[in-house]
């Protein structure tokens, strides 16, 4: 089925400064800086966050960590949209297996517990 969606990545905030973590053709499992995300005028977003509040902080910061480590290893793109491995990985995959390491879920489980930001000052969120 068509999404609307076409892209996936982890906003990861460490000692003030704000990274994205994404799995991207060109580069595979990066870190890119703040500004490499809000220079685009034309993208749109929808945030999906963990729904337990009590759990998010934690939650989120061990999913970011997780990628982060994928990206110092330089885990390659997944062109095979493979799920079974780590040792590629394609943008919502890396999202999904983030989240779901940092919370012991099976991957079929995760997304039953995102919530989404509706709110116009995505950005501010």
């Amino acid at each position: 089925t068509p999404s609307r969606y076409s892209h996936a990545f982890i906003v990861r905030k460490r000692d003030g400064q704000k990274t994205t973590l994404e799995a991207l053709v060109e580069t595979g499992v990066k870190e890119f800086p703040w500004k490499h995300l809000v220079k685009d005028p034309y993208n749109q977003f929808t945030v999906l966050r963990w729904k337990n509040t009590a759990e998010r902080a934690q939650i989120a910061a061990r999913a970011s960590d997780w990628a982060h480590g994928m990206a110092k290893n330089e885990t390659p793109y997944d062109f095979h949209m493979d799920l079974k491995t780590d040792n590629a990985l394609y943008c919502s995959e890396l999202v999904v297996k983030a989240y779901s390491f940092a919370s012991q879920l099976n991957l079929q489980k995760i997304i039953h517990t995102q919530s989404r930001v509706k709110n116009q000052k995505i950005f501010e969120y």
